[in-house]
Formats: structure tokens, sequence, C-alpha cells
């Protein structure tokens, strides 16, 4: 028979430890498991993270289609646009796609699109 003192007993005996903590101290490990609080932060920082890559993969979306809208738009207007001028307006921002969506409907001519342009960052 095998005697009692020899069996580990501590897996059955010792509650399972958490995630060794990385976000308290700064240093790349902590000595002891995490505290309830720092796992908590750590999964509302999680959280926050992924609603921000929501909300940045979202505005891209609506910067990429008023671009696409923007191109179309005026390729109707003037014709086939030169690749130097419809990299400029797919590096617009969106408040200035916008801008530009308005104010191609007063536009004759490519010149008026050249002259919109102009002020606009490169």
């Amino acid at each position: 028979m095998v005697a009692l003192d020899s069996w580990d007993l501590r897996p059955f005996v010792q509650p399972p430890s958490r995630p060794r903590c990385q976000a308290t101290t700064g240093t790349p490990r902590c000595s002891g498991p995490c505290p309830i609080w720092c796992v908590d932060i750590l999964q509302e920082g999680r959280q926050e993270g992924v609603e921000l890559g929501r909300q940045e993969g979202c505005e891209e979306g609506r910067r990429r289609e008023a671009s696409t809208l923007a191109l179309r738009q005026l390729e109707r207007l003037c014709g086939s646009l030169d690749a130097p001028t419809s990299a400029r307006i797919e590096a617009l921002s969106l408040w200035q796609l916008e801008e530009l969506a308005l104010a191609l409907l007063d536009f004759r001519s490519a010149q008026d699109l050249q002259t919109w342009l102009e002020p606009m960052e490169p």
C-alpha cells in the first residue's frame, strides 16, 4: 500500500492560479498571480481596444466609400482623371471628401477640381 504522505495533493487543495500579472509593475512578469482587480482592468482595456478598432475601421470604411464615390462622380463630370489627381483625392480625409462632394456640384470643368484641390495638403 502507498503511504498517503507521498502523494502530491496540491492540485486538489490549492485554487487554480490566475495568469501572471504584467500590468501592475511594468515588468514582464510579476511575482504572483494577478489580483482580481487587475484582471478586470485588463479585460476592460481589451474591450475598449476592440471598440476603438471597430470605430476606426468604420471611419476608414466611410472614407474609402466617400473617396470611391467622389472619384466616380468626378470622372463622369471631367472624364478620366490622371493618376496624381486620383491619388490626391484618395488621400483626402473624410471631412475633405464630404466637402468635395458638395463642391463638385458646382464644378463645370476639370480646372474647377484643380482649383479646389490647390489649398488641400498633398
